[in-house]
């Protein structure tokens, strides 16, 4: 039952990724970066609840806190770089400045990416369940394919 519940509940998390791709693409003389804002800060907070389920499947399996925190505290750290307002990072005067939304969609793809790999060590360590490696696969290539379209929408619009 367990499984099926949080299976559920992750195709639930999917649905503001794919709303805010439908809106980006169904709005493009309206305001699609105001989809596209959600989205992105939508994906940075996800992103951090994930880094929490990687971290603790990692502490469960037996790793040091600090191997088991550290990747995923880097990742959160990125994510909300990606969520900050528009203008705020070049106001900051960040090196690498992310106030076009396609660079944040794809900075938080590689984020995706990353958590996806923490969580799959968590897996193989016995740390988080064998079925939920293929959840994992499937919610972060929704995620992943959701973002590129954001990024597509809004570099088109």
């Amino acid at each position: 039952m367990r499984q099926k519940e949080l299976t559920r509940l992750g195709y639930a998390g999917l649905a503001p990724f794919v709303a805010s791709a439908i809106g980006v693409l169904a709005m493009p003389e309206a305001t699609p970066n105001m989809a596209a804002i959600i989205g992105t800060v939508y994906s940075a907070i996800i992103a951090s609840y994930m880094a929490g389920m990687g971290a603790g499947g990692l502490i469960v399996s037996g790793r040091p806190a600090d191997r088991a925190l550290l990747p995923g505290m880097i990742a959160s750290l990125i994510a909300w770089l990606a969520a900050l307002p528009l203008g705020l990072s070049e106001t900051a005067g960040l090196v690498l400045s992310f106030n076009y939304i396609p660079q944040r969609c794809v900075l938080m793809i590689a984020v995706f990416i990353y958590l996806l790999k923490i969580d799959l060590e968590a897996v193989a360590a016995n740390g988080l369940p064998g079925w939920y490696a293929h959840l994992r696969k499937r919610l972060t290539l929704g995620a992943c394919i959701s973002l590129a379209t954001i990024a597509a929408g809004v570099s088109i619009a």
